[in-house]
Formats: C-alpha cells, structure tokens, sequence
C-alpha cells in the first residue's frame, strides 16, 4: 500500500502555519514499510537507520506525525507507522542487525558533544560516523526522568526508565567509538581555533568543534502526588512518551501553554477522556481551537492534589472537586540552561533559547546547537532530527579547521 501512494505526505516534514506534518527527521517511511510487508526485515532495518539512529526511542515516544499525515487516514485508519518501526528496531537486535559498524579511520580533530539525551546521543553517533573523534560529556542519571511503559525491551516485558532506554543510545554512541564522560560541564571557552570544554572534575577537553545539547529544565507544580507517582505510576512530563498505553483510558494535561494544547490534541487520538487543566491561557488561539474540537474538555481550575494508591487515580482540584484519571501529563514548560552558550559568546534569545540555522550553526563559528535548547523542538522527532544535522555539521567544520 505505501510504495503505491500517490504524495507519500508521512515523509515530507514540512511546516505549514507553524507545525509540523510528517517525519522531521525525513524518514524513508513508505520504503520500510514496504519491506516488513515483504517480509525483509534486513534491509527494512538498514533503510530505517539511513536516516534515523535512534528508533528504539522514537518508536516509543514519537507523536507518530507521520500516521497523522499519511492519506490513508482520510477515508480510514492510517498505516501503523510507529509500530512498524517499534518492530523492526525489536528485530534487528534480536538478530544481530543492530551491531555498529565504526569508521576504521579517524582523522584525528575531536568534537565535543555538552548533553547526553536523544538530541546530544544523535549528535555524537553521527559526529563519530563522520570519522572524527567525539566526546560525549553529560550526567547520564539526568537526560530523563520519565517511565516508558514498554511490553518489549530486547526482549525484557515490563516498565523501562527513560534513563534506561537513553544508556542503549548511549552504548551505541560508545560503540561507534565516541568517548563518554558521565558528568556536568561547568565551563567553555574558545582559544582561537580551540575550545576548551572544562568538567566537573577538573577533566579538560580540547575539541574544534562543539555542539550544545543540554536541553531544558522542566517546570513543576509543586503539588502533593506529583513526586509520589512518578517513575511510572502516571506521571510524566512528555505526552508523546507513553501515550500508546493510555488507549481507552482518562488522562490529564496540565499547564495552558501551546505545548500543553499540542499535548492534549494528541491523547485525545489515544486516551477515551482528556481533560485539559489550567489557570492562565497562554496557548496559541489555533490550537486552542484545534485541541478543544477534538475532544479536549477544558477544565480552568489550578490542580491541588494528585491521587491514588499504586499509581494515579484522580485529581483534586482547587474547587473541591475530584477529577478520576489514569494519568497526568504536566505541560507546564521549561527554561534553557544557556550559561555555557554565552561562555562561549553567544547571545541567548528572549525565551532563553539558542538562535541557530537551517544547519544548526549558532553565531559563533565552530559551536553547534540541537534539542530544546534552540527553542524549536518540543517532541522527540524534532530533536533528534536536529542531532542529526548538528553532529554532522560540527564533523564536517572540524575537518576543515586548520587545513
């Protein structure tokens, strides 16, 4: 059915009036899809990771932009894209396909890679293809907090931190030959063609080239329940990251921001009931309008309580009233840790992001920046999709310095 599409529109990644349609990451989607049909799921593999590296995370939290866009879905359902990818990534490491195969040359200039989530993982994985050294500095126990209700983890049936799926990313970036330093980076500065990024234990790297990858940090709502049912007893702060095993059950979004009005349209394709819940509406009108029309109900009183025994049961709200739900979403944004970005002379934005280009180059030359740090991606796909290109790019201008 996908190699005989027309506009094969799930491909694309376009941006039409500010959001996204299709893969970002430009993912070859009707061409592996065709070869899991055929029953090649080899070469489905190799095709999968031409273009994206990191599907064992992606097939578990990507919002499936793709099965939204695909043509399919207008006269019926869509073609189970994300699924299809979830098998594929589950088949090749329980057949061996998986195995990285690093560059057997090196050129000898290093990259440094300051972030260890999907974003930062990506960008070493791909500077490391590119036959340079890469350094990857990041507390590993910090790039994610949330839990990933999986039924198969290579194999293992169960809940999955997303710490835990990040350490297979972060493996794959050891075995392509990068270097890894499990620690906060405290400084960074630039010595002519040099920088001299400078961890937490004193330990100095010396690269040519460097990519900024340390993402946000979320906001909270400071609420009895909200530390209690964390760690995959439903509460996230990622929508997109368990939404497949909230399907014909009541969920929350909390937080009136347009991350939270994206979050809540979303569910509403999963979850059976979901109430969207805030005090102060700061969202964008369209998808406001967008949310509540397919089938969000808004609900504009401050949470008091989260409840529940093994996991979350209901919400209490500041009115007295109690809310039955299965899981809640906090969708309350972030602020960027930009204090490295002007260490190295870049001026952050207004929200605290990182202004780059098209190629993910900040203004000053040699440094590179992906992930919700630039202020763009809100999901998985995006920043991942941004990994790609900001490790590539730091590779290739690393080459050329001092040639």
């Amino acid at each position: 059915r996908c190699m005989s599409c027309g506009v094969p529109f799930c491909q694309a990644g376009m941006t039409i009036m500010g959001m996204t349609s299709g893969c970002p990451l430009h993912n070859l989607v009707p061409e592996w899809n065709d070869l899991v049909y055929r029953g090649n799921w080899e070469q489905a593999y190799h095709r999968l990771k031409k273009t994206n590296s990191f599907p064992e995370f992606t097939s578990r939290v990507c919002p499936a932009l793709c099965e939204a866009a695909c043509t399919c879905g207008n006269y019926g359902e869509s073609v189970t894209t994300k699924e299809n990818e979830h098998g594929i990534i589950e088949y090749a490491y329980a057949h061996g396909y998986a195995d990285a195969k690093p560059p057997k040359v090196r050129t000898g200039k290093k990259v440094a890679i300051i972030g260890s989530g999907p974003a930062g993982l990506q960008a070493a994985i791909h500077a490391a293809r590119k036959k340079v050294s890469t350094v990857l500095i990041g507390k590993l126990e910090n790039s994610s907090t949330f839990e990933i209700p999986v039924e198969n983890y290579f194999g293992t049936p169960g809940k999955q931190s997303g710490t835990e799926l990040l350490m297979n990313g972060v493996r794959q970036a050891v075995s392509f030959g990068c270097e890894v330093e499990d620690m906060n980076v405290v400084s960074a500065e630039r010595k002519g063609d040099r920088f001299m990024v400078t961890a937490e234990s004193g330990v100095v790297v010396e690269a040519k080239a460097v990519v900024l990858a340390t993402g946000i940090t979320r906001n909270t709502l400071g609420v009895p329940g909200e530390k209690e049912f964390g760690n995959g007893k439903g509460v996230s702060y990622c929508a997109s990251c368990d939404c497949n095993f909230y399907k014909g059950k009541a969920v929350a979004v909390v937080g009136g921001q347009s991350e939270a009005a994206i979050s809540a349209e979303l569910m509403t394709r999963y979850a059976s009931k979901v109430y969207w819940v805030f005090s102060k509406l700061d969202a964008d009108i369209s998808l406001v309008e967008k949310a509540v029309s397919a089938g969000a109900e808004r609900i504009e009183v401050p949470v008091k309580q989260i409840k529940g025994d093994d996991r979350v049961r209901s919400i209490l709200l500041s009115d007295g009233n109690e809310v039955p739900v299965d899981g809640v979403f906090i969708e309350l944004g972030g602020k960027s840790s930009v204090d490295l970005a002007m260490d190295l002379g870049i001026m952050p934005e207004m929200d605290d992001s990182v202004k780059v280009d098209r190629g993910c180059a900040t203004s000053v030359p040699g440094v590179f920046a992906c992930g919700d740090i630039t202020g763009r991606p809100w999901q998985i796909g995006k920043a991942v999709g941004e990994g790609v290109v900001a490790g590539s790019a730091a590779a290739d201008y690393a080459k050329k310095v001092g040639q």
